[in-house]
């Protein structure tokens, strides 16, 4: 609740919000767990109406339609103390209706303010009373895949989409078969895949009509009938199975299975591409520049961006490649190279100095390093993007 400037209207809002309730779960599983509570704030006290502390109409949180992904809740400043105490259900809902646009078909929209569609959650079909927020989280995890996997769309411009005809939304065929449902109603884990005649994908000889992508394969899920993909990967020069998943994950797995070899499973990456079916959007910048946490299907920002999160102001944005330097190495003959990495949006020309991530797809060592004692450097250019040397950090 930074972003509300007012000390007094902040603590007045807090306490409407969170008088009388619990936060997070309790009790029991069904594995007969006990379940801690997260968080537990029960208050008794009277809160002060929002009207005697706050000068706005009303009140957001939070700052910008992150919420569950997606949205931010209105709260009018008129609302009674008792109203707070009965139900934290908001007043108006808003979102961006381009991110979201499918919900913008089931719901009526009653205002448009700051570029953001908002409606009252009366009219939203899965909303109920909201005793607390675990209520919110229990709606909102529903539509925040329901965003992320429908859209709008008629057809696929781009002939190597997918079309979700009942989702209708376009996803690339390589999201297709990948046990994965990209589709919110499974359109794409539905499809007979063996059609596409891709001679990279993994046949299943139990179910003939069922041909998964490689990333669906040696994942410790059975995702054929007859157990065929958990098919083991040599690694080199060993014969001790593992999962093919479990090469190069930046996890050595082999040292519980064999002490004395100098190989394991995450030996001679650098030969290896760092941006991957089994890397792209885990989270984990796998490659120098972070090219396989770009273009994820959750981002909020364009292809030549990166998503970054801001801890102090609780607030997502997008930094573009363009304002994103690295510092040249001086010499290139030390046994480790610690990076430099700057943000800078200015006009002068840092070229002489600073190598920009726009400049080219991929980001190594032989980049960085200034050849010969010159400002030259490899002009070598990539197609697929390697894991760095150990030395290069």
């Amino acid at each position: 609740m930074e972003h509300i400037s007012n000390i007094d209207c902040q603590k007045a809002f807090y306490c409407a919000l969170h008088a009388n309730r619990k936060f997070g779960y309790g009790g029991i599983d069904h594995t007969g767990i006990e379940l801690f509570l997260i968080l537990e704030d029960i208050r008794d006290e009277d809160c002060e109406p929002l009207s005697k502390h706050c000068k706005s109409e009303w009140l957001v949180i939070p700052a910008v339609p992150v919420l569950f992904g997606f949205f931010q809740f209105v709260y009018f400043t008129n609302r009674s103390v008792d109203d707070f105490k009965a139900s934290i259900e908001p007043d108006l809902v808003c979102f961006h209706a381009r991110a979201c646009p499918r919900v913008v078909l089931d719901i009526v929209p009653i205002q448009v303010t700051n570029g953001l569609t908002c409606f009252s959650p009366v009219n939203f079909s899965l909303f109920y009373k909201l005793n607390n927020f675990n209520d919110a989280f229990d709606i909102f995890s529903h539509y925040n895949r329901y965003c992320r996997t429908t859209g709008i769309e008629q057809s696929c411009i781009n002939s190597f989409d997918f079309y979700c005809n009942e989702s209708m939304k376009c996803i690339s065929y390589n999201r297709v078969g990948d046990v994965q449902s990209d589709c919110y109603y499974g359109e794409d884990e539905q499809f007979d895949a063996c059609h596409l005649n891709d001679s990279n994908r993994f046949k299943c000889s139990s179910e003939p009509n069922k041909c998964l992508l490689q990333v669906a394969t040696g994942d410790n899920i059975i995702n054929c009938r007859g157990e065929e993909d958990e098919m083991f990967a040599y690694t080199q020069h060993f014969s001790i199975l593992l999962p093919y998943a479990y090469i190069c994950d930046a996890d050595s797995h082999l040292y519980s299975y064999f002490y004395t070899m100098n190989d394991t499973d995450e030996s001679n990456c650098h030969w290896w591409p760092c941006n991957n079916p089994y890397t792209h959007c885990n989270q984990l910048w796998n490659c120098p520049n972070g090219i396989d946490e770009r273009n994820c299907p959750d981002s909020k920002c364009s292809f030549n961006e990166h998503e970054c999160y801001n801890q102090q102001s609780k607030s997502f944005y997008c930094i573009s490649l363009t304002n994103i330097y690295d510092k040249y190495f001086n010499s290139c003959n030390e046994t480790s190279f610690e990076r430099n990495v700057y943000f800078y949006n200015g006009t002068d020309d840092i070229s002489k100095d600073y190598f920009s991530w726009n400049n080219s797809h991929c980001l190594n060592f032989d980049k960085l390093c200034r050849m010969n004692s010159y400002l030259e450097i490899s002009s070598s250019e990539e197609n697929i993007c390697l894991y760095p040397s150990e030395n290069f950090y």
